[in-house]
């Protein structure tokens, strides 16, 4: 017995076309034949600085001195206080 899995594009002509290499002797075989739909693919979000972090995140310059970094973070966490 050999398991095959595979994908296909079904058209409408309502025969469904199948091309499988099995590797298997020639003779009788019983083959079954599961058609499934396939989910549509996910769709991915782009990352972006919007929605839930849109501005509460304080603009820094982070070219800058990491101790001045901490000191303009510090600062804004206290101003949105």
């Amino acid at each position: 017995m050999k398991t095959l899995n595979g994908q296909t594009k079904l058209i409408g002509d309502g025969w469904l076309h199948l091309h499988l290499p099995c590797d298997l002797p020639a003779g009788d075989a019983e083959v079954i034949v599961v058609v499934q739909p396939t989910p549509p693919p996910l769709q991915s979000t782009p990352v972006s600085d919007h929605g839930v972090w849109m501005g509460k995140l304080p603009d820094l310059d982070f070219e800058g001195e990491p101790n001045e970094m901490m000191r303009q973070w510090e600062s804004s966490l206290k101003l949105a206080q």
